[in-house]
């Protein structure tokens, strides 16, 4: 098969549950089919470019000329009036869409599939003669995910900034869904949702992964008293869970295990989340080249949102390094795991400083939580099997 994948940011270095994603796709695709990429990008890709032309078979960095945001205003309050989502302001650049009709115009593609469904907004510019396959790749329900934050928001104006993401997103995705031949998404919970907006939506599920074999597993002996969030902190749930986290549950566990470190690691932090290593208890990363080291040095990981949506790359690549996971049942959402099987499951403050004191302490229940959880990536998601099981979906889609 011949495979263009659109991107709205450069997959490589692949530092973003998104990128993590997509890289990954594209490179156990590469192995049997041609996949080509157009994405937008920035400056800082040009030494990325490299990476991606060794698994693409053409690579098209699309560089946009981002405006400054007053200059951008006058669009957002016309997509606004549209009844248009915020976020399309980062699909609509022309640069996309001259590149979108010059390798239309030059190549055949068996499969065109957009990431995101705010770049969907390009699919507009495929000419109706094309005899390709369109793929739609939701990464989450975004109309949930601003739901969820609407509902946890106290502050009145981020409040109705919410509202009005919320409700165009929610008309937006199950309409611009209707332009394409096939929907994926990443848990069995996104399609009931997707399907709910409209009945009518061919939808297939294929979970976000891991490379089970990048990350192996580290004893329970070599390990530090510390537990661990992982995920990029300039995305609102991540920095609302560690906060929340750090506000309602650490101190709770503190008073079973006191010295025992919390370590927060991911890209681009906040204030609010960089102030938050004041205390010598807890440490904030920022970005780091290589997760490993962090989660040998963890004993648990935790996974507390309140909000978000998609499937939780970051509890995925917890099991893989046979690190126990906690998490809430919104942060595992769309996972096939099972409370006391694979993770732990709470939802209260209370419950969910119990269980991880619990791991800790009891060094039988932590060991085989470690190997079930490590069993259940490798027979469910690792990216080599994942992969396979979109190409099916491909094929199915080309009958």
């Amino acid at each position: 098969m011949k495979i263009l994948i659109v991107t709205p940011s450069f997959p490589y270095p692949p530092d973003s549950g998104a990128k993590i994603r997509i890289f990954n796709i594209i490179r156990y695709l590469s192995r049997e089919d041609e996949v080509h990429l157009i994405s937008l990008t920035d400056c800082s890709d040009d030494d990325a470019v490299p990476e991606m032309q060794r698994y693409c078979k053409k690579v098209h960095a699309v560089r946009t000329n981002r405006r400054p945001a007053l200059l951008q205003l006058p669009g957002v309050l016309y997509n606004f009036v549209r009844g248009l989502p915020f976020m399309l302001k980062y699909a609509q650049a022309p640069e996309l869409k001259k590149a979108l009709e010059q390798v239309c115009e030059r190549d055949n593609y068996d499969i065109i599939q957009f990431e995101h469904s705010y770049m969907a907004y390009n699919v507009k510019y495929l000419s109706k003669e094309l005899s390709c396959k369109t793929v739609l790749s939701f990464h989450n329900i975004a109309s949930l995910q601003y739901y969820r934050i609407y509902q946890l928001e106290k502050r009145l104006v981020r409040k109705v900034e919410c509202l009005f993401e919320w409700v165009p997103m929610l008309r937006w995705e199950s309409k611009i869904a209707q332009r394409f031949h096939k929907s994926l998404v990443v848990s069995e919970l996104d399609r009931i949702l997707l399907r709910l907006m409209n009945p009518g939506l061919d939808v297939s599920v294929v979970p976000n992964g891991v490379d089970a074999r990048k990350f192996s597993c580290t004893p329970l002996a070599g390990r530090k008293r510390n537990i661990i969030f992982v995920g990029l902190m300039d995305y609102g749930p991540n920095a609302d869970a560690v906060l929340y986290f750090h506000r309602e549950i650490f101190p709770l566990i503190k008073e079973k295990v006191p010295d025992l470190g919390f370590m927060v690691v991911g890209s681009d932090p906040p204030r609010e989340v960089r102030e938050l290593s004041r205390n010598p208890d807890v440490v904030v990363t920022g970005r780091v080249d290589d997760l490993r080291p962090y989660y040998q040095k963890a004993l648990v990981a935790v996974i507390p949102l309140r909000s978000g949506g998609g499937t939780r790359l970051k509890i995925i690549e917890a099991l893989s390094t046979g690190t126990p996971v906690v998490s809430t049942s919104v942060g595992c959402e769309g996972l096939e795991v099972s409370d006391g099987e694979h993770i732990m499951i709470a939802d209260s403050p209370e419950a969910f400083a119990a269980k991880v004191v619990s791991l800790i302490e009891d060094s039988s229940q932590w060991l085989r939580l470690s190997s079930q959880g490590r069993e259940l990536v490798e027979k469910t998601y690792d990216w080599e099997y994942l992969t396979a099981s979109l190409r099916k979906v491909y094929q199915a889609a080309l009958k």
